[in-house]
């Protein structure tokens, strides 16, 4: 699996449509292909299109009508861009001995700690005393108890580096002392 993290950007080519295509064309015919990459996403007018390669001044293998845009006819002359839209390649197995399905987990970093909801946000300095925590967890359900003590040094390393984060880190703290004006001691 590859994860392209692209910035979504859309940018403007000189680029034009050398003949008219019709909604159904999976070849397209450009005047030029500079600034276009081997593989990847144009938008002619209001529909993107992926195309697998090029050769000459084609585009070959074109999908249309790529992130909710509708497939139409365009005609010659019309200005292509290039568009860097986010997308995850997936290789076909080697075998097709049974079907596969493709889960994908995100984890984000903790954005706002006053919402005020009731959804459980871990700050990012803990996932891995999280992780190492879950695998010491694990561990002790195994049979191979061999590992436990090295899983538990691990787990006790990461708690102490994301809970000493927060502790201060100067040898001396100054407090401020609280005077109030007007009063008599």
């Amino acid at each position: 699996m590859w994860i392209q993290r692209l910035d979504s950007m859309q940018y403007v080519t000189s680029d034009t449509l050398a003949t008219s295509i019709g909604a159904t064309d999976t070849s397209i015919t450009l005047s030029s292909v500079v600034g276009l990459p081997n593989t990847g996403f144009i938008q002619i007018d209001n529909e993107t299109i992926f195309y697998s390669y090029v050769s000459g001044n084609t585009l070959g293998n074109c999908f249309r009508a790529q992130n909710n845009t509708t497939a139409a006819a365009h005609t010659a002359g019309a200005k292509v861009s290039y568009q860097n839209l986010p997308s995850i390649t997936v290789w076909p197995t080697p075998d097709n001995a049974q079907p596969y399905q493709f889960v994908y987990w995100r984890m984000r970093r903790t954005q706002d700690a006053g919402g005020g909801v009731n959804v459980m946000d871990v700050p990012f300095r803990f996932i891995p005393c999280m992780i190492a925590g879950l695998a010491y967890y694990l561990g002790g359900k195994s049979s191979d108890l061999q590992r436990l003590p090295i899983l538990k040094a691990q787990y006790d390393e990461a708690w102490e580096l994301a809970a000493q984060e927060d502790h201060e880190k100067a040898a001396i703290r100054f407090v401020p002392r609280q005077m109030y004006i007007g009063s008599t001691y």
